[in-house]
């Protein structure tokens, strides 16, 4: 949580959102996160777009002034 500068209130939306959405899951006895085949399916489809199309090098489009 300190590490990527987020609140405990961020850091548990976003677990209730990968939960929700099956990408996640938790085991109730230990309370430990793990991936789901989902999740590891979207990492993968992730990945390879961002092969294909790379944000670091995305530069919007210069805005013409009227």
């Amino acid at each position: 949580m300190y590490a990527s500068f987020l609140s405990s209130s961020q850091i548990n939306d976003y677990l209730r959102f990968l939960t929700a959405n099956e990408l996640i899951m938790t085991d109730k006895g230990t309370h430990v996160y793990a991936l789901t085949e989902k999740g590891m399916r979207f990492l993968h489809i992730y990945d390879d777009l961002n092969k294909l199309i790379p944000l670091e090098q995305f530069s919007p489009p210069a805005r013409v002034m009227d």
